[in-house]
């Protein structure tokens, strides 16, 4: 009797964005389940950022600039805006995350 091994992917699964929150330009990591090497297309809350590689099918590196902010983020904070947060989804050929990671940013 012969054996058969099926390389069968997980569907993406964001487990943790770290850190959690942090100044505009931070460097954050996603790390999760069933990323793909290459092809990994991560959909933000303010944009979409395709085939980033995951060199170990468990993180990927991003760094947060939304754009269209203003240059005085404590401007924000006067207006009476306690935080932003940011939302981060995957899609790969294993699938797609069902809820996303989140990221907040100190104003």
């Amino acid at each position: 009797m012969s054996r058969v091994t099926l390389d069968i992917g997980f569907v993406p699964e964001i487990l943790s964005i770290t850190p959690a929150h942090g100044p505009l330009g931070t460097t954050i990591t996603i790390r999760g389940r069933g990323f793909t090497k290459n092809g990994n297309t991560i959909y933000a809350s303010y944009g979409t950022f395709p085939d980033l590689p995951s060199p170990d099918n468990e993180t990927i590196i991003l760094q947060v600039i939304p754009p269209g902010l203003p240059s005085n983020l404590g401007s924000l904070k006067t207006a009476g805006f306690p935080e932003l947060r940011y939302r981060f989804y995957l899609r790969n050929a294993n699938g797609e995350t069902a809820a996303p990671g989140e990221f907040v940013l100190d104003l």
